[in-house]
């Protein structure tokens, strides 16, 4: 009989024992799993429980080799326990995969005091990161960081860009702007 090894190293009992036992084989058995597919597939059926414990639970996938996972895992983190996501979100948005960091800025996107944070990512050096930062920052009050990004990426050479950076300043009623 083929033993299996854990991709990550199970949680403790105690950090097990505060998710249900509806939930309790899923995670078990995600540990275990090496299916990229079937790895995803448990984390969004996590996911539509909602429920806290799982925080800790599923944490370490944020730092899985695959980005998909890791998009995934971020989402989750956000859905089960939005103030202990935070820091972890701001700290991805340091991810080396575009996919991670444009979830992590929609998920950004959610807290009341975000535009600063989301900001930042004009100055991104992927475009697209660029264009989600200034369509994520339609509607947002002025903010000094989020008029010079967005005035910066008036000029550049994208159109989608500059459309986002024009609508952007345009939702914000700043004069300066």
């Amino acid at each position: 009989m083929k033993k299996f090894q854990t991709v990550f190293k199970l949680p403790s009992r105690a950090k097990l024992s505060r998710v249900t036992s509806e939930n309790q084989g899923f995670v078990e058995s995600l540990y275990y799993q090496r299916n990229i597919h079937l790895i995803l597939n448990r984390l969004d059926e996590l996911a539509k429980s909602r429920e806290a414990a799982l925080f800790d639970v599923v944490e370490p996938f944020t730092r899985h080799r695959n980005s998909l996972v890791r998009h995934r895992a971020f989402e989750v983190l956000f859905k089960t326990d939005k103030l202990r996501a935070r820091p972890k979100l701001e700290d991805a948005l340091s991810d080396p995969s575009v996919y991670v960091v444009g979830t992590v800025l929609h998920c950004i996107d959610e807290y009341p005091d975000s535009t600063e944070n989301i900001a930042k990512m004009l100055s991104h050096k992927d475009t697209q990161i660029k264009s989600i930062a200034a369509q994520l920052l339609f509607g947002h009050k002025a903010h000094p960081l989020a008029v010079e990004g967005l005035t910066k990426c008036l000029k550049h050479r994208k159109n989608e860009l500059r459309v986002s950076a024009l609508r952007a300043i345009a939702s914000m009623g700043d004069e300066k702007a």
